[in-house]
């Protein structure tokens, strides 16, 4: 299948004013503000989780001092992927197209890898309450928006980066999700201090978002009672996704930097050829990179009411 003649007979004779529907717009990337980014040259990473150390004993007069060791944990495996997509021109088209369409093709298949870039970053949140279909699991093994998360050196003790009820974002939901990351704790389930950093929504909550968080006072309310979680009072960057599929669901990015991680291989690349045979010109886009989550830490979410 070719850009050709026959499939684009418009372009060939002169007389359209305009072209329209390839020259839209695009957000500023998204996915970059959800994800802490390394670089990797390599078919796939591996990241080990180690605990620290738990609480000190008593010493008793005369008896050794207690001793520990640390705990290998939990290891997530990133696979690096390439993705890529090409197309072709007949000399043809090229030597009779009026308007240069030709040239935009570039363009535009650099366009479809950004948008690539998004939607699979997205997939890995948009798929973080799934147990079953392409779930997104971190290094423990479940679903990265999960009540059950372990501990490896407390036995039979979980953690919960997700509310015991799901709740549409609101004032009081925000203020919870607050006192809930405010209780993370470590794999000796320790006290750790874990501080929320960004906001993610759907397109669909973007103006409750900025209600919340630039109301100084409580939101819907003529009390004159302050909103704790504003932002003047809880800095919060707020990042509104159209990528996010889910209308109800809100996100929470932490200060944990591993939570989900981007290994970079190859930025996107373009070339172009022509066959020998056939004088086509093809062009063609490639990008190399490998993206999961590995620290549930990293992130709190609810999946809405």
């Amino acid at each position: 299948m070719a850009f050709g003649t026959p499939n684009f007979p418009e372009a060939l004779w002169p007389g359209i004013k305009e072209w329209f529907g390839n020259d839209y717009s695009e957000w500023s990337p998204i996915w970059e503000k959800l994800v802490m980014s390394v670089t990797s040259d390599k078919q796939f990473e591996k990241y080990q989780g180690i605990t620290e150390f738990g609480l000190a004993g008593v010493k008793s007069q005369g008896a050794a001092i207690p001793f520990q060791d640390p705990y290998q944990g939990f290891q997530k495996e990133i696979l690096n992927v390439f993705y890529g997509l090409g197309t072709t021109i007949t000399y043809e088209m090229m030597r009779y197209d009026q308007y240069n369409l030709f040239k935009q093709l570039p363009q535009q298949l650099a366009k479809s890898v950004r948008r690539t870039e998004e939607t699979v970053v997205h997939g890995v949140i948009n798929n973080g309450f799934s147990s079953a279909v392409n779930p997104s699991t971190t290094a423990d093994g479940v679903s990265l928006f999960n009540s059950a998360h372990t501990l490896v050196a407390a036995t039979g003790t979980t953690l919960a980066n997700t509310p015991v009820t799901q709740a549409d974002f609101s004032q009081s939901a925000l203020e919870q999700a607050y006192i809930d990351i405010g209780r993370f704790v470590d794999d000796q389930n320790l006290p750790i201090v874990v501080e929320a950093r960004t906001l993610l929504v759907p397109v669909e909550s973007q103006h409750l978002a900025r209600k919340v968080l630039q109301t100084e006072y409580e939101v819907n309310s003529g009390n004159n009672t302050i909103n704790p979680v504003s932002t003047a009072r809880m800095p919060l960057d707020l990042v509104i996704s159209p990528y996010v599929t889910d209308t109800d669901s809100w996100y929470i990015r932490t200060d944990v930097e591993d939570g989900i991680v981007f290994q970079e291989v190859d930025a996107v690349s373009l070339d172009r050829d022509n066959e020998f045979d056939t004088k086509n010109l093809k062009f063609s886009a490639m990008r190399g990179f490998g993206v999961a989550p590995v620290n549930y830490l990293g992130w709190y979410a609810s999946s809405g009411g």
